[in-house]
């Protein structure tokens, strides 16, 4: 039998898949797969209340099974459907999006709380990228001290949340933006 795989199930279609290939063959781990959601966390809750709702209209996590979901999402068919017996563990990696309408902070605690273990329904973990840095400090900073309260005040506001992982993939769009870190 195959080594099983860690399935990946991202929000984009570039970046996501980009930094996570480079962070994963930075440490000699080759099985994983990558499935892009291309589209953002609240409507992946969304989806999952249509189509798992319990009688009370709540979602009912015992019943989901990822790699199905994504089967009947991606509508897959054989060779590439998946299978939860190929995957040893199950990442969910969704960006924070508070400015989204349909976010809510118990929503989040919602999937954070029950997304909660890889290697059963999955782990849910949120990034934080960079957002537009003049409205978030002051204007006559450098770019490079900008980058920095950033990076502080986006860890400060989601310390608030437990047992939240954050991905900060603000250094991938500080670079594909100007062309270089600002270290």
């Amino acid at each position: 039998m195959a080594e099983r795989a860690i399935l990946l199930l991202v929000e984009g279609e570039v970046v996501e898949p980009k930094l996570l290939n480079h962070f994963y063959n930075l440490y000699g781990i080759h099985n994983i797969r990558i499935v892009a959601y291309k589209t953002n966390l609240y409507a992946l809750y969304h989806r999952l209340k249509k189509d798992y709702a319990d009688q009370h209209g709540d979602i009912d996590y015992a019943a989901i099974d990822v790699p199905l979901f994504l089967n009947d999402y991606f509508q897959l068919e054989e060779p590439n459907k998946l299978n939860r017996l190929d995957f040893s563990d199950i990442l969910l990696i969704f960006d924070f999006d508070p400015q989204d309408p349909s976010y809510t902070s118990e929503k989040l605690l919602e999937m954070l709380h029950n997304f909660s273990n890889s290697t059963d329904i999955g782990k849910q973990l949120i990034t934080a990228h960079r957002l537009k840095l003049d409205s978030l400090v002051p204007q006559m900073m450098s770019n490079s001290e900008k980058h920095l309260q950033l990076c502080i005040k986006q860890c400060n506001h989601l310390v608030q949340f437990n047992q939240m992982w954050v991905v900060n993939t603000s250094l991938l769009h500080f670079a594909d933006e100007y062309g270089e870190l600002p270290y």
